[in-house]
């Protein structure tokens, strides 16, 4: 059977960070990291990415390669930028996922407008420029030359 792609439309950013920005993401985040997954017994995942960036030496620090196997409780992702997007979902109460490189692709977090039944109320609610407030936040901390902007992904 032949590999299906699919596309996804949303608001969000084009994700890229250096090791040292994702280090000090992971710690000013580390309560809410740490939190992750409590409900479905994985929450040790959030933890040991804490460790990973409190104890590894930085000649050794490689989080995009050590974080590889996190799987995303919220958005079914594997990886670092899968972290980020449920830290960001944890504290915003907004949908964000996820969407890694498939094809030469940008590698993005964005919110998916899904079906109004599929939504809570903060996310039915959310307007344009919210979102972008909130995504401007995140893409500080990440990389200030990221940029907010409508999204077309493969998925």
């Amino acid at each position: 059977m032949e590999n299906q792609k699919s596309n996804v439309y949303g608001f969000g950013f084009v994700v890229c960070a250096s090791d040292k920005a994702l280090k000090e993401f992971i710690l000013a985040h580390r309560d809410t990291i740490c939190s992750l997954h409590a409900y479905d017994g994985l929450e040790h995942q959030g933890r040991e990415a804490v460790e990973y960036c409190e104890n590894t030496p930085e000649e050794e620090f490689n989080p995009k390669e050590a974080l590889f196997d996190y799987i995303s409780g919220m958005t079914a992702k594997e990886g670092i930028y899968g972290l980020i997007a449920d830290v960001m979902w944890a504290e915003t109460g907004i949908g964000f996922g996820y969407y890694p490189n498939y094809d030469g692709d940008d590698e993005v977090i964005l919110f998916e407008a899904e079906m109004p039944w599929m939504m809570n109320e903060k996310e039915k609610n959310i307007t344009e420029d919210e979102l972008e407030e909130i995504c401007n936040k995140y893409i500080n901390e990440l990389n200030p030359s990221l940029t907010f902007s409508e999204i077309h992904a493969a998925a």
